[in-house]
């Protein structure tokens, strides 16, 4: 486990965290009967997202944004951060969704896709 830590603590892209979480999910036997997507990176903040789906319902999910070198950051697209009047280019690149530090321990980024949260 030590090794993971270290791994998602010097990511520098998103989508490096997203392959590190997707091979920790397939090792997890617990989720060996689950569809596991990794979607991304995608628009101006190159977010990426990863789906943990059984019998075609998601059951967990996660996605992410590269912080231009200050690390990732975790994305709440059901929370609006007003800083982006709809229909503007921000908003349309969700910009507008409350952003917040991603840990950077791997037993704290998969209990986060799991977690259940207002969507």
């Amino acid at each position: 486990m030590k090794t993971r830590k270290r791994l998602i603590k010097n990511c520098n892209y998103g989508w490096e965290v997203m392959q590190i979480l997707e091979r920790t999910l397939r090792k997890d036997n617990r989720y060996s009967d689950c569809q596991i997507d990794v979607y991304g990176p995608f628009g101006l903040c190159c977010e990426s997202s990863i789906y943990v789906k059984r019998n075609d319902k998601i059951i967990g999910d996660l996605t992410i944004i590269d912080g231009n070198g200050r690390g990732n950051f975790l994305r709440r697209s059901y929370e609006d951060n007003g800083l982006y009047e709809p229909m503007s280019i921000g908003w349309l690149n969700g910009m507008h969704h409350k952003t917040y530090p991603l840990p950077t321990d791997n037993e704290e980024c998969m209990r986060l896709i799991f977690a259940k949260t207002e969507r």
